[in-house]
This record gives C-alpha cells, sequence and structure tokens, in this order.
C-alpha cells in the first residue's frame, strides 16, 4: 500500500512541475543563448541583398531582344539589337527565325543568340 502511495505522490509532483512550468514565462529560442553569434546572410540566402540578381558575368550573356531588323536586299544575316541584364545594349548579326522581340536570350561562347 506504501509503494502504490508513492508512485501516485511522484506523478502528483510530476504533474505539478509540468504546469508550473508552463505557466512561467516562456523563454524562446532566440533568448535561450542558441544564437549565440549575430547572423549574416550569405549568397544563396534569400535574406542576402543580391538573392534573385544575376552575377555580372551572367548579367552579361543574358538579355531581352528589343528589335530585330531585317534587310530587303537579302544575303545579309539579321541584325538583332538586344538589351543586355547589366543594363548595356549589343548587336548581333546573325539569321535566327526564331526570335522575336522580347525573347529572352543568351549569347553562347560563339557569340550567337539563343533562347533563354
Amino acid at each position: 500500500m506504501m509503494h502504490g502511495m508513492r508512485i501516485a505522490n511522484f506523478k502528483a509532483a510530476l504533474a505539478g512541475i509540468a504546469l508550473a512550468a508552463c505557466a512561467m514565462p516562456g523563454v524562446s529560442v532566440a533568448q535561450s543563448g542558441y544564437y549565440e553569434y549575430p547572423y549574416y546572410s550569405q549568397p544563396g540566402d534569400p535574406n542576402h541583398s543580391d538573392y534573385g540578381r544575376p552575377s555580372a558575368s551572367a548579367a552579361s550573356r543574358h538579355g531581352t531582344v528589343e528589335a530585330i531588323e531585317i534587310e530587303r536586299n537579302g544575303g545579309h544575316p539579321q541584325r538583332i539589337s538586344v538589351r543586355m541584364d547589366d543594363g548595356t545594349s549589343r548587336v548581333f548579326a546573325q539569321d535566327a527565325p526564331e526570335l522575336r522581340a522580347g525573347d529572352r536570350v543568351r549569347v553562347e561562347r560563339d557569340g550567337h543568340l539563343e533562347l533563354a
């Protein structure tokens, strides 16, 4: 009988401790010292200031077609004006019937435009 009473008292004490812990003002993870050092965002992190912006090299290789000039004489390649993502404008001379004004393009290593 004494053993059963001890278990009941232990359970009651445990329940009291649990309730008392719930009533205490909470300590959040940030207050607990878990984050002891300041957090600095890194490239690739959505909190980083450059997140979503293309790198300088990518910006110089990608752009939007602004205009396509076709000479009536024929035999000459099309002149394709492209506004690059870095803000510059470039003109490419190539035959590219698949390109239209407003298309996103990428400059390949050989200097030709491809749809991005």
